[in-house]
């Protein structure tokens, strides 16, 4: 009975310790506010950074623009407009050019950590966050300006539990999946057909990821997917989504086809997502076309 007691609670801190590892956590980013330690213009550091964003189909110019967005950071560290694209661009260079796993699971925190920070910018969400109140909760006070920042918040997170954990650790985080809920719904009530659909991109993400008991619904995930491309046809991670989270979890080979070869022949410049996006989602999808039967196994 002893050693059975020994066991038991030996097994319990082990266990405790393993979720505790799995749980998704980092310091929020409206507490990592630094202060100016530069100077410069950031109008012309802004245009720049835009400017070389419809160029960067390396990694090498890809960097340049994060150097220029980072520089302007260091002169206004709460300069809106940059804070959502680094953000955005932080993801998407942990997704694809990072060097390692904790390289990339380090990019998708600090574009969440920015995202935050961008939020963190309305007034009135400033006040109910430094009153204690949850980020999900406090969606409601959020206007049309930071729809960029609350996607892109939303994306890091997703990002972080599709890719970052494994079924175990999924199963422990499926509540941060759940409160994106309140992120969408605010997305959707806001502009539906901001960023080519991206709310109801978004919804259809979630509601691929979550289990039924929490929500999810696979044919609600089809009609939101439907959606976001009737409103942004040209927006290339629409097909691109929809055939790797979609497609694969109904076991829809034909389908999973049928997206992909939508976007594998397109020019990155025809697609109105972001070029460095639309360049990596093009490559992507004519790499998943020959190696097909590996998503179906």
């Amino acid at each position: 009975m002893f050693i059975s007691l020994i066991l038991l609670f030996a097994f319990s801190i082990g266990l405790g310790y393993y979720i505790n590892t799995q749980l998704l956590s980092w310091e929020k980013g409206w507490k990592k506010i630094p202060l100016p330690i530069l100077k410069g213009n950031i109008k012309t550091l802004t245009d720049q950074a835009n400017l070389l964003t419809t160029q960067a189909n390396t990694p090498e110019k890809f960097q340049e623009v994060l150097d220029i967005q980072k520089k302007i950071l260091g002169i206004d560290p709460l300069d809106f407009e940059t804070l959502w694209k680094l953000s955005r661009n932080t993801r998407f260079h942990g997704q694809i050019y990072a060097s390692s796993v904790h390289a990339r699971r380090a990019s998708y925190i600090k574009s969440i950590q920015l995202a935050e920070r961008a939020l963190y910018t309305n007034q009135k969400f400033k006040n109910l966050i430094d009153s204690n109140n949850a980020p999900w909760h406090a969606t409601k006070v959020l206007s049309k300006r930071e729809l960029p920042a609350l996607h892109y918040y939303f994306l890091g997170i997703f990002s972080m539990f599709l890719t970052e954990l494994n079924q175990p650790g999924k199963i422990i985080n499926f509540h941060w999946i759940n409160r994106s809920k309140a992120f969408i719904e605010r997305m959707i009530e806001l502009d539906d057909t901001w960023a080519g659909g991206h709310p109801h991109y978004d919804r259809a993400l979630t509601l691929c990821q979550l289990p039924v008991w929490l929500g999810g619904n696979m044919e609600k995930a089809g009609e939101e997917f439907t959606k976001a491309i009737e409103i942004g046809p040209l927006w290339v991670n629409n097909y691109y989504m929809r055939a790797r989270v979609y497609r694969t979890k109904l076991k829809d080979r034909e389908g999973f086809v049928s997206d992909l070869n939508i976007i594998a022949n397109m020019d990155p410049r025809d697609s109105d997502a972001p070029f460095p996006n639309s360049c990596e989602y093009i490559r992507q999808a004519q790499i998943m076309l020959k190696n097909v039967d590996s998503w179906f196994t």
